[in-house]
C-alpha cells in the first residue's frame, strides 16, 4: 500500500493536480521501475565498484545517449550547437551539480537499505523545487507543501524504523 512516499512524490512534482493520460502514467510507471531498478543495480555494485567508478559508468551512458539524440536532431536539420556561451556555461555547471549529487548518492547506497535508499531518492524533487524558488523566482503551492511534508514525514519515520532495527 501507499504509505506517503509515492502521494508526496504525486504532488510535489504535479502541483496543478492534472491528471494523466494513459500515456502518461504508463510513462510514470516505467519511469518508477526504471528507477528501483537503478538504486538496486547501484546498491549491488556498490559492494564491488566505489561510487566514482559506477558514476563514471552512468556518466559515459548518459554522454553516449545523449550525443545520439544530438546527432538525430542535426540528421533532421535542426540546429544543434547554436547556443551562446551563458547557455553552455548552465549546461556544463548543471552537468557538475549533476555529477556530484549523483556521486554522494552512489557513495551513500553502500551503508543503506535499498528501501531507505529509494526514499531519500524522492527528495531530489523537493530539492528541484526549492532551487526553482530561489534561483528561478518559482512559486509554491500548498500541493508542494503537502507533498513535501508527506515525503519528509515517511523518510523520518523510515529511517528512525531502520536506525531501531539495527541495534
Amino acid at each position: 500500500g501507499d504509505d506517503g512516499r509515492s502521494s508526496g512524490c504525486d504532488l510535489v512534482i504535479d502541483p496543478g493536480g492534472a491528471r494523466l493520460s494513459a500515456w502518461g502514467l504508463g510513462i510514470g510507471v516505467f519511469s518508477g521501475m526504471a528507477g528501483g531498478a537503478a538504486v538496486l543495480t547501484i546498491k549491488d555494485l556498490r559492494r564491488t565498484d566505489n561510487a566514482l567508478t559506477i558514476n563514471m559508468a552512468l556518466a559515459s551512458g548518459g554522454l553516449a545517449m545523449g550525443l545520439l539524440a544530438m546527432l538525430a536532431q542535426g540528421a533532421q536539420g535542426t540546429p544543434v550547437l547554436q547556443a551562446g556561451a551563458p547557455a553552455w556555461a548552465w549546461v556544463a555547471l548543471s552537468g557538475l551539480f549533476s555529477f556530484g549529487g549523483q556521486y554522494f548518492f552512489n557513495h551513500g547506497f553502500k551503508g543503506t537499505s535499498v528501501p531507505l535508499a529509494s526514499l531519500i531518492s524522492l527528495t531530489t524533487p523537493i530539492l528541484a523545487c526549492l532551487a526553482g524558488y530561489f534561483w528561478l523566482h518559482e512559486a509554491f503551492t500548498p500541493h508542494f507543501f503537502v507533498g513535501a511534508l508527506f515525503i519528509l514525514i515517511s523518510l523520518i519515520f523510515f529511517g528512525l524504523s531502520e536506525a531501531k532495527n539495527d541495534k
